[in-house]
């Protein structure tokens, strides 16, 4: 019922769905969008849509309702919003610094990632990468990275991967 479908809304949009209850209560039609956690712990995006049924009298009998996962739905939003900022950022920015800042701010805000990062390699006695622009939540991964880009075991990691093949990393 209506109880086991709020109790298995994401904690974080649960204050902001007490208003689909009552909707639901009252023989209200509603549509949202929120995020569940499934018995097994995944997190999925649904589409909740209620429409009140009434007998020939107007009298409310039920209320019927469709609850779609979205979740790749929104993904490919987006991927397609960040695609946008990147491509406006494109055409404002002036530097390439203001353009790589730009980058990681759009991956972050339209992207829904936590962090994001671009580095340059630097050659030297051991080539690395250097972060030279970011944003989100990097809590000191940034200052902390040490990218070492052997094909040793150390220099097996994402970064040193797309470095050495020129594909992006996603982690």
């Amino acid at each position: 019922g209506v109880q086991a479908m709020l109790d298995a809304v994401h904690p974080a949009a649960r204050q902001r769905l007490d208003g689909l209850a009552q909707k639901h209560a009252q023989g209200q039609q509603y549509e949202e969008e929120y995020r569940i956690v499934r018995p097994d712990g995944s997190v999925r995006w649904v589409r909740d849509r209620g429409y009140p049924v009434h007998d020939n009298k107007g009298r409310l009998t039920s209320i019927t309702g469709v609850t779609t996962d979205i979740t790749e739905l929104q993904a490919v939003n987006r991927a397609l919003m960040t695609l946008t900022r990147c491509n406006e950022a494109l055409v404002r920015c002036s530097t390439e610094e203001d353009l790589l800042q730009a980058v990681c701010r759009a991956v972050v805000e339209a992207g829904g990632y936590r962090m994001s990062w671009v580095g340059y390699v630097e050659e030297g006695k051991q080539r690395t990468v250097r972060p030279m622009f970011w944003a989100g939540h990097e809590e000191g991964y940034v200052s902390a990275l040490n990218i070492d880009l052997s094909d040793r075991k150390t220099g097996r990691g994402p970064t040193a991967i797309a470095v050495r093949t020129g594909k992006p990393a996603v982690v």
